[in-house]
């Protein structure tokens, strides 16, 4: 099967405006590679072959070119595509992706490389990308890790993880000692790829993956939901979490663009939650929130 590429050369001073627009526009997972005069950064993503590239490369040419509105200088920047196969596409991730350390007791490392050297109180993730997924380190995913650890405390907390993609969230809270997981996603791919991510990590018996649309057709009430997806998309979300989480159950969100922040913090307060921790990445936000009781 082949793959596009679409890549994107901007300034440093636009890049995350420009991953936000790139993920807005459907991309999943991002490359990020700094280039030597350290003025610009060169953003990669793929796309299913059968994906219609030229509608999609014009809408995001427009939308840099229009960063400049907010201040924002996009510099000569540069939209291009490339087709590759399985085996180019996996040649191009392996020359960025490395194993990581993401928090004081998590890292990621690929397959194909050594594990590294952490101490025995690090959890190591074993985590391949899928054709449309990152690698774990992108800031959303890093502060969604963020979340877990600071929330699960070995006590086997029932879980869903929302649009699980990769599945990098249920991986890390099971083995952070969650006990019943629930891993939702809509795309078939998503589905694969958390499949096989699963099984690295030797817990696939241990989550329930299944196609799911957000909370949709759910039984039961769980200790903590989890959903790193973007803002539009977590808005009609936090009612059904509302209803299927425990009191005092914990709301883990991820995904959210600085100027959805407001958004998203109103509408947890309309739904019954308090806000207990807010994180961020540069202008990437993350947050904890904590159901104050059954309506």
């Amino acid at each position: 099967m082949k793959w596009n590429k679409l890549s994107v050369r901007c300034t440093v001073e636009t890049q995350e405006a420009v991953s936000n627009i790139l993920i807005e526009n459907g991309a999943e997972g991002l490359q990020i590679e700094d280039e030597p005069t350290q003025e610009m950064v060169s953003l990669d993503t793929y796309f299913a072959e059968d994906f219609d590239l030229i509608p999609l490369v014009a809408r995001i040419k427009e939308q840099i070119a229009n960063l400049a509105e907010f201040g924002l200088d996009p510099g000569d920047f540069q939209v291009g595509t490339e087709q590759l196969d399985d085996s180019s596409w996996a040649d191009e991730w392996k020359k960025y992706y490395h194993t990581t350390r993401i928090s004081r007791y998590l890292a990621i490392a690929p397959s194909w490389e050594d594990e590294g050297s952490f101490d025995a109180q690090t959890t190591l993730i074993k985590l391949d990308p899928g054709k449309s997924f990152g690698t774990g380190t992108h800031p959303t995913t890093i502060l969604a890790l963020h979340g877990l650890e600071s929330v699960l405390s070995g006590k086997h907390e029932s879980m869903i993880d929302v649009g699980t993609g990769s599945g990098v969230l249920s991986i890390a809270a099971r083995l952070l000692g969650a006990g019943h997981i629930e891993a939702y996603d809509v795309e078939d791919e998503s589905l694969k790829a958390a499949s096989e991510n699963f099984a690295l990590n030797y817990c696939f018996a241990d989550i329930n993956l299944k196609k799911n649309d957000l909370l949709n057709d759910v039984n039961g009430q769980y200790d903590l939901i989890t959903a790193n997806i973007l803002a539009e998309i977590i808005v009609p979300l936090i009612p059904q979490a509302f209803e299927h989480l425990k009191t005092d159950g914990k709301l883990i969100l991820s995904g959210i663009i600085a100027d959805k922040l407001p958004l998203i913090q109103e509408t947890l307060h309309q739904h019954g939650f308090e806000v207990l921790e807010t994180m961020n990445i540069k202008d990437w936000y993350g947050i904890v929130a904590v159901k104050l009781q059954n309506s």
